[in-house]
């Protein structure tokens, strides 16, 4: 090529419709653009190249002017006596109703340079695309086919509808004047009515987890609700409501009333008419039941029902003024590592001549209270026997009858003047230590104290001590049965014998001399002692 080439446009047809989806006659999105291409002022003739663009603006540099499409690329394209056929396909996206221009750019085939042809050519409507500029009134199915879509909305503007759009299956119906659009119904209540044997509306949405995917919004000045949902059927006789608060609380209301309040701190508040339940949890609604204030059910194994946690206050609080504040049907466990001044289980009546009491029964027989009131006192209660035992703050114990089934004796602890005597070793008073007790070792000693408790594995039934003025380090049996080291240095013994002490230290002989075993009297033989040592059960009885 010697000059560069211009661009003289002999007619400029279009083979195909110029939409952005396909419709019923299978019309795509390319178009034939037909030209003449002169070099040196003469038709060219053989093979070219040609680059094509669209751009929105007629000549480069004007304001705005910008590239809209993606560039075309033609080789070897043939002109003859200046005549070439280009078919361009750029898609729907460049063609948004605005006005376009086609620029084109040609070499010779396989040159190195392009060269730019000038003007830019204005790109037309064709006679199909002049359809959508009177589509107006009822529009029939076969016109309108696949998708519609909108991809933007006129700037500071509105979409408007002079009539009805209605869609036979299923129908949209628009009302402009009322702004209301229906969905299965032509005459719409609302700004938006649906009407369908599934009422379903659903939304996809990629939004993070604090997207807005559908917001309710109350315009209102200082409304009370800020946005709700609302729930009736057709009579409007079950009327229900969730909505949010001015007081950024969630609400759910039923019968025009808050039944259920969820505040920002997290508290849940749950109020019922008089005649029902506060918060029943349930699994099953049996023919006849009793309203609960609170019934949670665990069936795992492990599980729990209800827990409550508290770092400082109170976790689970019920009450009830006349019926249970709270019923359990299993076990119930504390684990808390609970310091002084504060209870594991508190319980707690607020009339100070009251009584705070724990209660247990078994079927339908009598039950038992364990309480506290009156005179500060913990009381035993039967039912049909009153208090059976009472236990005062100063320690004094009261009860009808005391049976102890832990041990056969009555035992003091004594200091001995030896350490860790033997149990069932006779003691004896120590003259050089007073109020101390050591192992006997004289026959017929006067000075005999008792036995050390514990041998043969008959413990102390009842300890006698006084914290700070009479205690000890091992406890002598002073009466009761207890079992005692004997020898038989005196004779054999047996069942009926009294016993004193022996030469043996800290063992007990037959009284044969009972002249000298006044005051050196241990008890009985309740056992016998052929020959030998060994235990013998003795009945103290010190004389």
């Amino acid at each position: 090529m010697k000059t560069n080439p211009t661009l003289h446009v002999a007619c400029l047809a279009l083979a195909s419709s110029f939409l952005l989806h396909p419709s019923a006659f299978a019309q795509g999105t390319a178009f034939t653009y037909q030209g003449r291409l002169d070099e040196s002022g003469q038709p060219a003739t053989g093979l070219y190249d040609f680059r094509a663009q669209v751009y929105n603006r007629a000549t480069a540099g004007e304001p705005g002017d910008a590239l809209v499409s993606s560039t075309l690329t033609f080789t070897a394209v043939p002109v003859s006596n200046g005549l070439f056929t280009l078919t361009l396909d750029f898609g729907a996206t460049p063609f948004n109703g605005e006005a376009r221009w086609l620029w084109l750019a040609v070499r010779t085939n396989n040159a190195l340079n392009y060269t730019t042809l000038t003007p830019r050519q204005a790109i037309t409507p064709t006679p199909y695309a002049l359809l959508s500029g009177r589509l107006s009134g009822q529009v029939s199915a076969a016109q309108v086919t696949g998708t519609v879509s909108v991809a933007t909305l006129p700037t500071g503007g509105n979409w408007a509808l002079t009539s009805t759009l209605t869609l036979d299956t299923p129908t949209l119906a628009v009302d402009p004047v009322n702004n209301r659009v229906g969905i299965g119904t032509a005459s719409p209540a609302w700004p938006l009515h649906q009407v369908a044997a599934q009422g379903v509306v659903r939304v996809d949405s990629t939004a993070n987890a604090f997207g807005s995917v559908l917001e309710l919004r109350n315009n209102t000045a200082s409304p009370t609700y800020l946005g709700a949902i609302n729930f009736n059927n057709a009579a409007a006789a079950y009327p229900g409501q969730i909505g949010y608060r001015a007081d950024d609380s969630l609400t759910f209301r039923t019968a025009g009333a808050d039944r259920m309040r969820l505040d920002n701190a997290g508290r849940l508040d749950v109020t019922a008419p008089s005649s029902s339940v506060s918060l029943n949890v349930v699994d099953s609604i049996p023919p006849f039941s009793f309203f609960r204030g609170l019934k949670a059910t665990s069936d795992s194994l492990f599980g729990t029902a209800i827990l409550g946690i508290s770092s400082d206050g109170t976790a689970i609080s019920g009450a009830s003024a006349n019926g249970l504040a709270g019923n359990f049907s299993g076990a119930v466990q504390i684990n808390y590592a609970s310091p002084f001044d504060k209870p594991h289980l508190l319980l707690k009546d607020p009339a100070d001549a009251g009584f705070a009491r724990l209660r247990m029964q078994t079927g339908s027989r009598p039950f038992w209270d364990l309480a506290m009131g009156g005179d500060n006192s913990v009381r035993f209660f039967a039912e049909g026997n009153g208090d059976v035992m009472v236990l005062n703050t100063n320690g004094q114990l009261y009860v009808n009858v005391l049976t102890i089934r832990g041990g056969a004796d009555i035992a003091e602890p004594f200091q001995m003047s030896q350490p860790d005597l033997p149990k069932g070793a006779v003691v004896v008073i120590d003259e050089e230590h007073p109020g101390h007790l050591k192992l006997s070792s004289e026959p017929y000693d006067r000075r005999v104290a008792g036995i050390i408790s514990g041998a043969g594995g008959v413990n102390p039934g009842l300890s006698l001590s006084q914290t700070g003025v009479v205690e000890g380090d091992q406890p002598v049996a002073l009466t009761g049965r207890v079992y005692v080291q004997a020898d038989t240095s005196n004779g054999p013994i047996k069942p009926g014998d009294l016993l004193t002490t022996s030469t043996s230290p800290g063992h007990a002989m037959k009284v044969t001399d009972h002249h000298r075993a006044q005051g050196a009297t241990l008890g009985k033989a309740m056992t016998r002692l052929d020959e030998g040592e060994g235990l013998v059960l003795v009945l103290v009885a010190l004389q």
